[in-house]
């Protein structure tokens, strides 16, 4: 379904809103529905995504199944159907960045407190973060046990799409 490629853009570039709780089973539904691979496979076609190319088909067909059947099982009612459908594509991608994140044995704790991201927190947009925010963050993640200087572009990449994912994620569950 073409809505995906919308929402591709639409992840990259939420509107602003404060975070704040959703139901257990419509926050865990994605994650807990989501086939083998799904997460990893909407990750990697989220991060190649052009306008020209769209999301991958198979993934864009996967997904649009997984979503339909969370709302079918969260009952979420047609008004709030956009939104869960652009949080199901965010809660896969985040799954999928904390594992990678992990793998490089870099705290997502560390990256949520440094960039205030999570349930009540400010959760920001990337055009918050100016440079005197850029540096107290990067304080922060020092002070957490991270030295972004030691980091690969892989792993710095990795940071970017989970802190851009997550903090759009957590707005998302505010309109739920």
């Amino acid at each position: 379904m073409r809505k995906f490629t919308v929402i591709a853009g639409l992840l990259l570039a939420a509107t602003a809103l404060p975070a704040a709780a959703m139901t257990p089973g419509q926050a865990d539904c994605p994650v807990a529905l989501a086939p083998a691979g799904l997460a990893a496979a909407t990750a990697d076609s989220l991060l190649n995504y052009s306008d020209d190319k769209g999301l991958d088909p198979k993934v864009e067909a996967a997904l649009d199944k997984l979503v339909k059947a969370c709302i079918a099982r969260e009952r979420v009612t047609a008004d709030k159907q956009e939104a869960y459908t652009n949080y199901v594509m965010s809660a896969l991608v985040v799954s999928e960045m904390k594992g990678r994140l992990a793998a490089r044995s870099v705290s997502v704790t560390v990256i949520d407190n440094a960039f205030d991201i999570g349930p009540g927190r400010s959760n920001p947009q990337s055009k918050d973060l100016d440079k005197a925010a850029f540096a107290e963050i990067v304080d922060k993640m020092r002070a957490g046990g991270v030295d972004i200087n030691t980091l690969s572009d892989a792993a710095l990449n990795d940071i970017s799409t989970y802190v851009a994912t997550a903090s759009s994620m957590y707005r998302l569950a505010a309109t739920l």
